[in-house]
């Protein structure tokens, strides 16, 4: 049982390190993110942001390339630096066009990858803490959410926000990283893109969410409502991918899916 939404939080969050796609060398990471996973229509789903998978075409444009994904087991061996780490491929991301005489792109931030429900090596947590309370044990397993568990947003909740900021890897080893808790954040509106616009009653510092991208946005219930995919330092807000618009998506990939599996079989 979760004493607390932060426990939840805490033991529902992956923390993702990115690596370019041939990069042989695993202490040279190219950035970092958050994600979870999601158990829809019998499926298990990982979900991140398109950012985390795509970390140049932000500024660049799409680029045509993938970027390696794992997820940090948090398991440690004496004779190594860094956890266990378990690759995540097979992403499912979405581009959308706007048809005139030229097309535009304009990137969906979120991606998500199907995988069996098994894995070889589990998910653990690191200790959570804030103001020497212990909020969640060290090496506790972490959950699967339950897409029953997925809400909309609603102007009388208070939401969070948890992961793992400030990180950085020298010599093959974690060099500092910090715990990350936001929260009594307010659900304001929908921006023109349908994502949610919330409110947040502190000083939005952008180092002190860099890493947090991906993660789930939960309500004070256990509930989540949405996906993190970026702050803004000057309006003190953080902008979320709703939950719902996510899993129409997630039903097109499962259709993709199946209509590929007939294919292959010989089967209309």
């Amino acid at each position: 049982m979760c004493k607390t939404v932060f426990e939840f939080s805490w033991r529902i969050t992956q923390q993702l390190l990115i690596f370019n796609q041939d990069e042989k060398d695993m202490s040279k990471i190219k950035g970092w993110g958050s994600g979870f996973f999601l158990e829809y229509r019998g499926k298990l789903f990982l979900v991140t942001a398109d950012h985390c998978i795509h970390f140049d075409d932000y500024q660049e444009g799409r680029l045509g390339r993938d970027d390696k994904i794992c997820i940090v087991n948090n398991i440690y061996d004496k004779q190594q630096w860094i956890s266990t780490l378990t690759p995540i491929g097979g992403f499912y991301y979405f581009d959308k066009y706007d048809i005139r005489d030229i097309e535009i792109p304009d990137l969906q931030d979120f991606a998500f990858a199907l995988h069996e429900n098994s894995f070889e090596v589990p998910f653990l947590t690191r200790e959570l803490k804030a103001d020497e309370v212990i909020l969640c044990e060290d090496a506790k397993e972490k959950f699967i959410l339950k897409s029953d568990a997925v809400v909309d947003f609603d102007k009388d909740r208070f939401y969070v926000c948890i992961g793992t900021v400030q990180n950085e890897i020298k010599n093959g080893m974690f060099n500092s990283c910090a715990n990350a808790i936001h929260c009594d954040l307010r659900f304001r509106e929908f921006d023109t893109e349908g994502n949610a616009v919330l409110d947040f009653p502190g000083s939005v510092k952008y180092n002190e969410w860099a890493g947090l991208s991906g993660g789930a946005v939960m309500d004070d219930q256990c509930h989540v409502a949405g996906m993190l995919i970026r702050v803004s330092e000057a309006a003190n807000t953080v902008i979320a991918i709703p939950m719902r618009k996510i899993m129409r998506f997630m039903d097109f990939a499962l259709q993709f899916e199946e209509d590929e599996g007939r294919r292959k079989n010989g089967t209309k």
